[in-house]
């Protein structure tokens, strides 16, 4: 139905393919080879329609400026999408009562506090050493949509019970999770600020490599053992990488030694060290700052950063790889050789 100069320009804009081609993907969440797949992959109507309307909105913005740069096409047009809600794996309608309905009261695994201008989470699972559950990711994940929807939460606070932050996924219950462990964090559009007094291992250095700032105690220590069951940090080598130097970050990921409190400000992960009597005078003194700043200002700025500087396609590509290895026989032995204490014997 579009007219004869519509239509001319939307095939021009096909014609320009290659040029968009990574927008479209990333959009998307697929990989597309060529004009030819790309309109083959959607016999199904919604998705064709998606593909269109995305087709259709970079005419709308090049019709009446044809000089502007396509760099700024990309992101008049990823901004003007409205934002999803982490859980939308789910239905549409448990996202959207997941936050109209938020209460600080009903989680099992963590401890949240709504205050009057910050949300403070509190990971509660102490006798796993808060190592992360499908479930407990699944309530990080409603936590980060509230605060992304509720215009009066300025910043997010991280903190745990117990001697250990997070030791990162619990080994007894891995499965093929509906929702990326990253996009909880890189898709939180306000700051977001880890108190850090104990421990953090494996996929615990995610969050720290994710959030905005970070505030610990003197005798912490950082840990990636990965490797030693059977598995690897994808997606805490792809955060590092955007903090610290790839060869130092991949050399982490491969050794898995520990860093302490020290070495881990050195390498930018942290930006405060600090006693306990001290945490929450600087933690007040960071909020303090963001509040005075326009709300508007910062979360655009970090939607931004987030589109430009974080793939979504490449966390998908990790998060694969990462389920790859899960069914292997190196990860078998290494979780049996954790539980039993015990070296792991590869085979």
């Amino acid at each position: 139905n579009l007219g004869p100069n519509v239509a001319h320009r939307l095939a021009s804009l096909c014609g320009q393919f290659d040029e968009n081609l990574r927008l479209i993907e990333q959009r998307l969440g697929i990989e597309i080879r060529s004009r030819d797949n790309f309109f083959a992959a959607y016999g199904e109507p919604s998705a064709c329609k998606n593909a269109l309307d995305i087709l259709f909105n970079l005419y709308q913005q090049t019709a009446h400026f044809p000089e502007l740069p396509i760099e700024e096409v990309h992101l008049n047009l990823r901004q003007s999408e409205r934002e999803k809600p982490m859980t939308q794996n789910a239905s549409n309608i448990e996202s959207s009562n997941n936050i109209e309905n938020f209460s600080s009261d009903e989680f099992e695994f963590l401890k949240v506090k709504i205050h009057d201008n910050y949300l403070e989470i509190i990971l509660n699972r102490p006798e796993k050493k808060n190592a992360l559950n499908p479930k407990m990711i699944k309530e990080l994940a409603i936590c980060s949509d509230y605060a992304n929807h509720t215009d009066k939460i300025r910043a997010v606070i991280y903190k745990s019970t117990g001697d250990t932050f997070c030791a990162g996924l619990d080994l007894k219950e891995l499965s093929d999770g509906k929702i990326f462990l990253a996009d909880i964090f890189n898709k939180l559009h306000k700051p977001k600020i880890a108190v850090i007094d104990g421990d953090v291992h494996a996929g615990g250095v995610l969050i720290v490599s994710c959030v905005n700032y970070v505030i610990c105690t003197p005798n912490i220590k950082m840990t990636l053992p990965e490797v030693k069951r059977g598995l690897f940090p994808y997606q805490v080598m792809d955060s590092l990488f955007r903090i610290i130097p790839e060869k130092k970050a991949l050399d982490w990921c491969i050794r898995g030694y520990s860093i302490d409190s020290n070495e881990c400000k050195e390498l930018n992960l942290v930006q405060e060290v600090c006693n306990n009597d001290e945490i929450e005078t600087k933690l007040r003194h960071i909020i303090d700052e963001i509040s005075l700043g326009s709300p508007n200002a910062i979360k655009k700025a970090l939607k931004v950063f987030e589109e430009i500087y974080i793939k979504d396609n490449i966390i998908k590509k990790l998060n694969n790889a990462l389920d790859e290895l899960k069914k292997s026989n190196d990860v078998i032995e290494g979780v049996k050789a954790f539980k039993e204490k015990r070296l792991p014997k590869w085979k």
